[in-house]
């Protein structure tokens, strides 16, 4: 009996030290997904990198692609992320502003990935990410051309249209009455300029420049062709109006459940592929732009010559604005007034990651004063930046009158 009950025993804890390493051994599978079309070059970086993580993690992990926007709608991609749905995404970060308005800074940044991430800059994003999306970032990709691993990286995006747009002598384009495809990222500026925004899928671009529906859209200087529009696209204005969002991003739950041998790989590979991803694009763009020339696109550069005064520069190019003062009135006051409070609360961290924000650290509301003072009678002051000041005891009374109204 107690030689019995001896065999049942060993072949009881044989089968837990079975089962033991059987679980152990179990690879880890998660799910992904893009908000772009899988054939657009936008995505190839990322999915390349996907591949290699599985090869370099075989046995252990696995990045199952489930697809683009056939399987998630890109406007719930991120919120099937914080759910839990799909682990790892790849997508602008346009696609889920109502999630992280945050993430349209990223658009202007003057910096590389590797130096926003060395800097401290990469931290801050991931608090934002964690809180309102519960992810984890892995990357940032599409953040511009980079001809070379040591290069500087230049503007992404541009307008598209499939007639020539008149030029403006004050605001460069004239786009009044023109239907445009939009995200809510450059509604804005779309607004600005007198164009009518027009929400839809890039998958629907193509259909809607046929029919008419829209007469132009904003787009990086890649995956055109990629979307069939290379034969519908006539003109491009330059220069470019911002950089590329697409970030890389994990469940954070999933990410904090992963072995630290694993987020090591991830974390590496996706970083490393930053770089890689600007290189790529910067030589798919050249290929883009010389198949839509061939095809009969024309490039339109807005010069200085369409100002009414001399700006004193040869050559347009986007640049970033610090100052309250800039934003036009298609953003609402509570908007700016908010912009303005959020910069105030992190300027600490925001002077760590770029150098201009030191400018305001030392005071914030006083640096607002010296730019309303400089520019006032030159530059309406937005109502949102005229409450700031008057709530930091920085208004002058006889700026009231300056305050911009709506016509």
């Amino acid at each position: 009996m107690h030689i019995r009950n001896m065999w049942i025993s060993l072949a009881t804890l044989a089968g837990i030290a079975l089962a033991a390493t059987s679980t152990s051994a179990q690879e880890i599978v998660l799910k992904s997904a893009t908000a772009l079309p899988s054939n657009l070059s936008l995505v190839q970086t990322f999915l390349t990198v996907s591949k290699e993580i599985n090869e370099k993690a075989k046995g252990k992990l696995r990045i199952d692609y489930l697809g683009g926007p056939e399987v998630t709608p890109p406007s719930k991609a991120a919120d099937a992320v914080k759910r839990g749905v799909i682990d790892v995404l790849h997508s602008p970060s346009a696609y889920y502003a109502g999630a992280i308005p945050e993430g349209d800074a990223i658009l202007a940044a003057e910096r590389s990935p590797a130096e926003i991430r060395a800097n401290g800059g990469m931290a801050l994003l991931e608090k934002i990410w964690n809180k309102a999306l519960n992810a984890h970032i892995l990357g940032w990709y599409a953040s511009g051309f980079q001809e070379t691993k040591d290069a500087p990286i230049v503007n992404l995006y541009n307008l598209y249209f499939t007639e020539k747009p008149p030029l403006d002598p004050v605001k460069g384009l004239n786009l009044r009455g023109m239907k445009i495809r939009s995200t809510p990222t450059y509604r804005p500026l779309l607004e600005a300029l007198g164009a009518t925004p027009v929400g839809m899928k890039s998958s629907e671009i193509y259909v809607g420049l046929q029919r008419g529906v829209v007469k132009g859209f904003g787009w990086p200087g890649v995956a055109i062709t990629g979307l069939g529009l290379g034969d519908v696209v006539k003109y491009r204005i330059d220069p470019g109006f911002y950089k590329g969002n697409n970030m890389v991003i994990i469940n954070l739950d999933k990410w904090n459940s992963l072995s630290p041998e694993l987020k090591a790989l991830m974390g590496k590979s996706y970083e490393e592929g930053e770089v890689r991803d600007n290189v790529y694009i910067a030589a798919d763009a050249r290929k883009e732009a010389a198949t839509m020339q061939k095809a009969g696109m024309q490039i339109v550069e807005i010069t200085p010559k369409v100002f009414r005064g001399d700006v004193h520069v040869e050559k347009l190019q986007f640049v970033p604005f610090y100052y309250g003062f800039h934003v036009g009135l298609e953003v609402p006051e509570s908007d700016v007034h908010r912009m303005l409070m959020v910069i105030e609360k992190y300027v600490d961290e925001l002077s760590k990651g770029d150098p201009a924000f030191s400018q305001i650290k030392a005071g914030m509301a006083e640096f607002q004063r010296s730019g309303v003072e400089s520019a006032v009678a030159d530059v309406p002051i937005h109502p949102g930046l005229a409450r700031y000041m008057k709530e930091r005891g920085v208004w002058d009374s006889k700026w009231d009158k300056r305050i911009a109204k709506a016509k």
